[in-house]
């Protein structure tokens, strides 16, 4: 279920059938153990996925078990819903309650786990459109054309408090309990109530980054959304950025889905890398390669200019050169001498010489 055939038309033209490429990052950060986990989970780091479904899930219950518990959720939903021709909420609520039952189990067989949760972070991509599902303070954007058009809203203490006004956004950033989540997958004896939205335009370019919280610690809102927004990097470089700055400011795990819609047989993580995009069909795609071609290419036209200014030059001193020797001696006009007395008198009068009497 990797190719979304979008079904609305214009005009008598079909709308092109669109594609899903994704990257990932999963790192434990400055943590000794990672608890996030990630659906699916690439053959390698940085490896593009193709496909439709994506998950990033943020493990509660200390350093033992949060990470099973976030392994057992992803996996769970990944395998209830693999396969599947269409995807609604009653199925994605259904896989969910599935993932609670193998969380049972799991504390049945490990006792010691007792309590552990985690988040969730759910994107289904759907022919023109996406099914989204959110718990906990794992996020997902939606992006087009350097805009965020859409963001799921925190299940958090420090989220209930901005939403009451009684804190503001940078002070949420710094708040002493900006971890704790108010929202859950714990299990049967708790079913969670996910937040579900559907959106309905989705199009070629767009981007959807979902993300742990771990992710956020290293940037503020404004220089992660400034990364997601470059239109002059790939998706890959785009990652690397994401990636290079948490591993140096974030305290926490930090996980993360980019996921690119594209044209069928398109892949955005490597080549074209383009001015910010348009509307209009027909825009200027400038990559990497490109750029130095058209610095190469100013060079060479500043060359050849100065190259012509000399060939100019030379033509036009050699060309008087050869007038001159086209006259003969016998018929160079030469200046008669002025006879004795005749002439200008270029010699300068005395200081002392007396003025001449102009009287008569």
């Amino acid at each position: 279920m990797d190719l979304l055939t979008n079904d609305n038309t214009q005009g008598s033209h079909p709308a092109p059938v669109l594609s899903v490429v994704a990257l990932a990052v999963s790192e434990a950060g400055k943590r000794e153990r990672n608890q996030d986990s990630i659906f699916p989970v690439p053959p390698s780091p940085m490896e593009p996925v193709h496909g439709s479904l994506f998950m990033v899930c943020d493990g509660v219950g200390g350093e033992a078990f949060g990470h099973e518990a976030s392994r057992i959720t992803c996996e769970a939903i990944g395998a209830f819903l693999t396969d599947l021709e269409h995807c609604a909420r009653a199925h994605v609520l259904a896989a969910i309650r599935y993932a609670e039952a193998s969380l049972d189990q799991f504390v049945k067989d490990h006792p010691a786990a007792e309590g552990m949760a985690t988040t969730l972070a759910f994107l289904m991509a759907k022919p023109g459109g996406a099914l989204l599902a959110h718990v906990g303070d794992t996020r997902i954007y939606h992006l087009r054309d350097g805009r965020v058009l859409f963001r799921t809203n925190d299940h958090s203490l420090v989220q209930n408090l901005v939403d009451q006004q009684l804190i503001t956004e940078e002070e949420a950033l710094q708040h002493p309990h900006r971890n704790v989540i108010s929202n859950a997958i714990v299990g049967t004896g708790k079913p969670v109530d996910p937040e579900f939205m559907e959106l309905h335009d989705v199009r070629e370019g767009d981007l959807f980054f979902i993300c742990s919280d771990g992710i956020l610690e290293g940037f503020t809102k404004e220089e992660m959304i400034a990364v997601l927004s470059d239109t002059l990097i790939t998706d890959r470089q785009r990652m690397q950025k994401l990636v290079d700055q948490c591993r140096i400011h974030s305290r926490d795990n930090f996980s993360a889905w980019l996921v690119r819609i594209t044209k069928q047989g398109e892949n955005n993580v490597e080549p074209k890398v383009g001015v910010k995009p348009t509307s209009t069909p027909d825009r200027w795609i400038i990559d990497l390669n490109g750029r130095v071609r058209i610095v190469l290419y100013l060079a060479l036209a500043a060359i050849l200019i100065n190259l012509l200014v000399l060939l100019t030059d030379l033509f036009n001193s050699g060309g008087a050169e050869e007038n001159l020797n086209r006259i003969k001696p016998s018929e160079a006009q030469i200046l008669p001498e002025p006879p004795p007395g005749e002439g200008t008198d270029t010699t300068k009068p005395s200081p002392s010489s007396p003025k001449p009497d102009n009287s008569n």
